[in-house]
């Protein structure tokens, strides 16, 4: 290196003129997947302005104590999800110990292109990146992007991402405008994402899956006095929804392979997923769920609804199965059909048809108070085997099979001495 002699000078420091990068080892972290790291971060933490950008090169990072919290604007990369590595080393029984905490003062601050992950055994409680509220300020604007946030073992921490706005009850209430994108959930204990009191929370790409969790549903939630408003989700798989305490949601999931669960608490919200694996609640409020691969998912319905036509769940669904007990011969035949349902507690009308005969016949729940009778809609005739069959010239039968009456003009008998008649059979 260069040594600069310094004369008439005693005292001082020469200050690092820098505006890129950060590298944290120059402050002493060793991605070794060994060494405590947590002492040098606080250290390097002390050190940092707002706005400054840290960089986690090639590595893994332990973190064998709960580092401390973040209460400036940082942006905190590494050099992508296969590369930078921090693991959590270190068990607590507050669910907001997190290895990245948001705090007071840190709004705006960046976190992407790093895998985070508990380690088995020594790493039980809280969970891997938290942002918190207090009474009076919030992390708001802050931005989580191509991140791999999971566990190396089985039940290591209680949720990945942890985000609680709820102290903060006077306006603007909660943790606002926070966006996580491109990322990729793996769950925990209690829940892969939380979102407590939040308002315009944006999930998008986020995709959550169960892995060494028990579960990995995203909770979306508050308080009485602090809900959640306006969260925005578009995933290509979800292990699971659970809504209380939120207003205007819109989840547009691909396969949710967990439960969609709510209570009267949940206003106004639309799920839309292409299929769950789980159970559906019905307890929310002015809110469905839209399931399109259920419209004459034949397979499936034989399955869940195979002895009744009894629907509850808004949206178009099919019904298919033998000894249906309210189909409209009371179950003998083999039927499909569609249920139109409405609010989650009232079906609105049924379509059935006999599958062999093809015979349609519709149902209502008239004035929400009981069924209708079913009514044959169809106008299908006799076939050609129904007229023709067993009958004679000069016969007259009755027509007992409740089907229109056909006529049948069949062309000249050239067998018949008494040529030019044309043979014409009646059925009624």
């Amino acid at each position: 290196g260069t040594i600069i002699a310094l004369t008439g000078v005693t005292t001082g420091r020469y200050k690092l003129k820098y505006n890129d990068a950060i590298n944290v080892k120059w402050f002493g972290l060793i991605g070794d997947d060994s060494t405590d790291n947590t002492p040098a971060f606080n250290a390097m933490r002390y050190h940092l302005k707002d706005g400054d950008w840290i960089y986690f090169p090639n590595g893994a990072y332990a973190f064998k104590t709960r580092p401390a919290d973040i209460n400036i604007t940082l942006k905190i990369t590494g050099d992508g999800k296969s590369s930078s590595r921090l693991r959590k080393r270190f068990n607590t029984t507050t669910s907001s110990d997190g290895v990245i905490n948001l705090r007071d003062g840190s709004a705006g601050s960046i976190i992407s292109d790093l895998a985070i992950a508990s380690s088995d055994g020594s790493s039980s409680g809280g969970c891997l990146i938290s942002m918190v509220a207090s009474a009076t300020n919030a992390p708001d604007y802050c931005k989580l992007s191509n991140l791999y946030l999971s566990t190396s073992g089985h039940n290591t921490h209680e949720y990945t991402v942890y985000i609680d706005g709820s102290l903060r009850t006077v306006a603007p209430i909660g943790v606002r405008d926070t966006f996580i994108e491109n990322c990729s959930i793996f769950g925990a204990t209690h829940g892969a994402i939380l979102l407590k009191s939040v308002v315009a929370c944006h999930l998008n790409s986020v995709d959550t899956f169960r892995a060494g969790g028990t579960t990995g549903k995203v909770i979306i939630g508050g308080t009485s006095s602090a809900n959640s408003y306006y969260v925005d989700i578009t995933s290509a798989n979800m292990d699971g929804l659970n809504l209380t305490y939120c207003n205007f949601v819109n989840a547009q999931i691909g396969n949710c392979s967990g439960d969609i669960d709510n209570t009267n608490t949940a206003n106004s919200n639309i799920v839309s997923a292409s299929n769950v694996e789980g159970f559906i609640n019905k307890f929310w409020t002015n809110s469905f769920i839209i399931k399109p691969d259920t419209l004459f998912d034949f397979a499936k319905t034989a399955t869940a609804h195979k002895t009744t036509f009894d629907i509850k769940e808004p949206g178009l669904y099919s019904v298919f199965g033998s000894g249906l007990s309210d189909a409209p011969d009371g179950g003998t035949a083999t039927y499909w059909g569609t249920t139109v349902s409405g609010n989650g507690s009232t079906i609105v009308s049924q379509i059935a048809v006999e599958r062999n005969t093809g015979a349609t016949y519709i149902r209502s729940f008239a004035n929400s108070t009981a069924w209708t009778s079913w009514t044959r809609i169809d106008v299908k005739g006799q076939s050609y085997q129904d007229v023709t069959n067993s009958r004679g010239y000069g016969n007259t039968y009755t027509n007992n099979t409740g089907l229109p009456i056909q006529v049948i003009i069949t062309a000249i008998n050239t067998t018949n001495s008494s040529w030019g008649i044309l043979n014409c059979i009646v059925d009624g």
